[in-house]
């Protein structure tokens, strides 16, 4: 292969995608350049693919579409489900229980079980928020929506040891960016019985000016 790619087919997700807010977010006391084009989410894993299942966020309406891969060529629409709040941005999946990272409003996560049979989600109980604080300035986040880009959360993934972890490029929606820039990471318990997040413990990222928590992977130690 010479790593060139060939359309082999378009299939709807019968949803609605949107885009990040730019110098339309929160009041600042300066100017702030468009955001660029090339990541209208600034978000990592918006679609993945979960065995034989495809899943993929729809940012505007709200849901997530599940499609079925029939082969390296074809896939089917399975179905479309609520994401459990505002302006979903990414997906984690590990053994069939998944997770939706939304970025509108105060943030929330949503947990699903996954059939590999139909690609159907089922919720698993009610959204968690994220605990966002507000930085050192501020005690409540601003339910902006769409998120304001360069503070809004950024991925949703499995740690090694089956919890869930969340990146949030500046605590408190960016009401006070850049003032009250600090980062979070945001680890949620999971049941491991029932698959539900529990209330998150949040670390905050003081250390790293000009740079934001984004995107993250583990390696095989942990």
């Amino acid at each position: 292969s010479d790593g060139q790619l060939t359309f082999a087919q378009s299939v709807s997700t019968t949803g609605s995608g949107s885009t990040i807010a730019g110098n339309g977010g929160p009041p600042t006391n300066f100017a702030l350049p468009p955001l660029p084009a090339v990541d209208p989410l600034t978000s990592q894993s918006a679609i993945l693919v979960a065995g034989d299942c495809l899943l993929n966020v729809n940012a505007g309406s709200n849901e997530v579409s599940t499609f079925r891969i029939h082969s390296s060529i074809e896939i089917e629409f399975a179905g479309i489900f609520g994401s459990g709040g505002l302006f979903p941005v990414s997906i984690a999946e590990r053994d069939d229980l998944v997770y939706v990272l939304n970025g509108g409003g105060n943030g929330s996560i949503q947990g699903y079980t996954l059939s590999q049979f139909n690609c159907g989600l089922r919720p698993i109980g009610d959204a968690v928020e994220l605990d966002q604080g507000g930085g050192p300035t501020s005690a409540e986040v601003t339910p902006f929506n769409p998120p304001f880009g360069v503070a809004s959360p950024a991925q949703v993934g499995f740690t090694p040891d089956g919890n869930i972890l969340v990146t949030v490029k500046a605590l408190g929606g960016g009401q006070n960016y850049p003032l009250a820039a600090v980062g979070g990471l945001l680890v949620f318990p999971i049941d491991p019985a029932t698959g539900a997040a529990g209330h998150p413990h949040t670390t905050e990222i003081t250390d790293r000016p000009g740079s934001a928590p984004f995107a993250f992977d583990f390696d095989h130690d942990g």
